[in-house]
């Protein structure tokens, strides 16, 4: 689960036509900086239970969430290596938290 902790963040990047942004990051971006290094993936896809509005915090339990990489270099890291992540991502100050992180089984 992801909890948004400020206002004026999207869930995923949002790019106007003239390829300007309408949010200067998203809880998508905010995530992924801290995954990719590890899995060393293709790509991302980012699944949420539901949506918010960029203007509003989501606090509470969070809202639930599945980043799906692509071709990731490493597949499987350990639990610890999760905790790691988890734990720079809610690095002091971070605009996004997450709450039990944990790998899922392909499929």
């Amino acid at each position: 689960r992801y909890l948004k902790l400020t206002r004026n963040l999207s869930q995923t990047p949002w790019i106007l036509e003239d390829d300007s942004r309408k949010t200067e990051s998203s809880v998508q971006e905010e995530i992924l900086r801290h995954m990719l290094p590890v899995f060393i993936a293709k790509s991302a896809k980012f699944h949420t239970g539901g949506r918010e509005d960029a203007d509003v915090r989501m606090l509470g339990s969070g809202r639930p969430f599945v980043m799906e990489l692509t071709e990731p270099k490493h597949g499987y890291v350990s639990s610890e290596k999760v905790q790691d992540m988890a734990d720079k991502i809610n690095a002091p100050g971070a605009i996004v938290n997450v709450r039990g992180l944990e790998l899922c089984e392909d499929g």
